[in-house]
């Protein structure tokens, strides 16, 4: 029979850097990438950059907020990327549970993040709106994980087999982390939610 559609979700695509790597790697005639970003400005701009790719979507998404409430149903996705993005989060863990909530059974999270603290982010990233965003219990100084910190965030929200490349510390503080979730597993809160309730009722719920 065909074989089965890849539904890739890409969070905070912003310039579309990683977007314009992914793109080439996908097999077109079996894929939909929904382009994200909370800025009008990098959707117009990925309209224009990518208007020859059939298969991209593109739609607003903040991952501080609820994603149900922005049109985004739960286990919609089999694969979620976002390059430097989930630590610029308000709450890290709550927008963890939220890619994990996005995703179906077997479904794959993909990470690109520094996880180590260079001194001179302070006096670049410092002075830019949103490094010093985070209010949660996880960072108190900065708003970067380390590696270790990642992983156990990622398991408590659900995810089996996290991995991050490189594997050892290469000293470049950045890291691809990966994370599954696993087959046969749909995300509780789904249940309560008939599928077939439109979107903008569901918060009533």
């Amino acid at each position: 029979g065909p074989r089965a559609q890849l539904r890739v979700l890409e969070v905070g695509a912003g310039t579309g850097a990683t977007t314009a790597a992914v793109l080439p790697c996908l097999p077109p005639e079996r894929t939909t990438y929904c382009f994200t970003d909370v800025s009008p400005h990098f959707l117009d701009r990925a309209r224009a950059q990518f208007a020859a790719v059939p298969f991209l979507r593109h739609a607003l998404l903040d991952i501080d907020r609820d994603a149900g409430e922005q049109g985004f149903a739960p286990g919609t996705f089999d694969v979620v990327l976002a390059a430097n993005v989930v630590h610029a989060a308000r709450d890290l863990r709550g927008a963890v549970g939220r890619l994990r909530e996005l995703l179906g059974p077997g479904g794959m999270l993909l990470l690109a993040e520094p996880t180590e603290h260079l001194g001179w982010f302070d006096m670049t990233f410092g002075l830019t709106d949103g490094w010093q965003h985070f209010d949660d219990d996880l960072r108190r100084d900065q708003p970067l994980l380390d590696l270790p910190q990642w992983l156990d965030e990622l398991r408590r929200a659900g995810f089996t087999e996290a991995r991050a490349w490189p594997e050892a510390d290469a000293g470049i503080g950045q890291h691809v982390i990966a994370a599954r979730v696993p087959d046969g597993v749909t995300w509780a809160r789904s249940t309560s939610t008939p599928a077939d309730v439109p979107a903008d009722a569901r918060k009533e719920l």
